[in-house]
């Protein structure tokens, strides 16, 4: 069984599972008990698009308008809503954690934050912090993994052929979304300068026009970001070209790094204290690096709460998906200490 079907299969299970959960009241009496060990149930909420996009290529970590505002909803009702500022304060100052609480986050940038997410946080009053991958800002450049999704999806193609990254047939809605996903995965563990020689290999294989102003439709612009910020929103830096900063040396992880703050700073004219590590993936030496060169605190993409003992530059986040079954059993932390337990060999 290949990664696609592994990848469907693990989100098919995620979702039985947790309305099965749900109608047991697994997740508020999982709830329940971790708050009574921990004392307070806190989480940072990862977000990325808010969109009714039904384009086949680019629906990854998509939630329509009408998802994103039951959830914002659902935590007003049941969360103390934080900003990210707050939250590290209180964890610098060792102070104790609200019961429930929630601060709100969106990664890499996308332009529907701005048309669709942003009026929704306004309407009740939430903050939140967006994430920004600035070599994509205002710049006609898809960021990599839509390109790879847009490739594939409209080449003419049969099947590809693509040596280091497998071979695909494409013969179908399904065999495109698999070629896409593998591909994708693939491409994160290569050094970015190969990474980069593969998708070029790829553009060419492919052979699709990919419509220039396609990127501009997608992603945010300096303007839209800055009448955000004028209106309360929080910015961070997300690196300046999406790379997995630990495939990269420790100097050009720096630049990624700090060049990305640089550039936000010098535009919206406001101080960046926080850092999204790209895709999640960091080590010692990166939380180390933001530590000492000036950011406040970094989050990570690991599906964890924030405890007293939390690191303010290991940051958790859990992912919000799909459907309030799915959201209620991530929120919960089951599935964060399923995956840290599997992850030592506990289980």
């Amino acid at each position: 069984m290949d990664l696609f079907r592994n990848r469907a299969l693990a989100s098919e299970t995620k979702i039985l599972v947790a309305a099965a959960a749900n109608r047991l009241h697994v997740p508020d009496a999982y709830a329940f008990l971790k708050r009574k060990h921990i004392g307070s149930q806190v989480v940072i909420a990862m977000y990325h698009s808010v969109s009714v996009r039904k384009d086949g290529w680019c629906e990854a970590y998509t939630l329509s308008p009408e998802s994103f505002e039951s959830q914002i909803r659902y935590f007003c009702e049941n969360f103390e809503i934080l900003s990210l500022d707050q939250l590290c304060e209180n964890l610098r100052q060792s102070r104790t954690l609200p019961k429930k609480a929630v601060a709100i986050t969106f990664d890499d940038g996308y332009r529907d934050n701005y048309v669709n997410a942003f009026p929704i946080l306004r309407k009740y009053g939430v903050p939140a912090t967006f994430f920004l991958t600035t070599g994509h800002i205002g710049v006609s450049k898809l960021f990599w993994w839509e390109r790879v999704g847009y490739l594939v999806q409209h080449t003419g193609a049969a099947r590809l052929n693509l040596e280091e990254l497998g071979r695909y047939a494409l013969e179908s809605a399904f065999d495109r979304r698999r070629a896409c996903l593998m591909i994708t995965e693939k491409l994160k563990h290569f050094p970015e300068e190969k990474k980069n020689d593969l998708m070029e290999k790829l553009a060419d294989i492919c052979g699709v026009d990919i419509p220039a102003d396609l990127a501009n439709q997608l992603t945010l612009s300096w303007e839209e970001a800055e009448e955000m910020s004028q209106h309360g929103a929080q910015f961070g830096a997300h690196s300046v070209t999406h790379p997995i900063l630990t495939n990269l040396p420790l100097n050009q992880a720096k630049w990624e790094m700090f060049q990305s703050k640089e550039d936000i700073e010098k535009k919206l004219r406001k101080r960046v204290d926080f850092f999204s590590y790209p895709n999640g993936l960091f080590n010692s030496d990166l939380a180390e690096m933001a530590h000492r060169n000036g950011f406040v605190g970094a989050v990570t993409a690991d599906p964890s709460w924030i405890t007293p003992r939390t690191d303010v530059y290991r940051l958790g986040r859990i992912a919000m998906m799909v459907g309030p079954n799915a959201s209620t059993t991530m929120l919960c932390g089951l599935w964060g200490d399923l995956r840290a337990a599997l992850r030592v060999g506990k289980i």
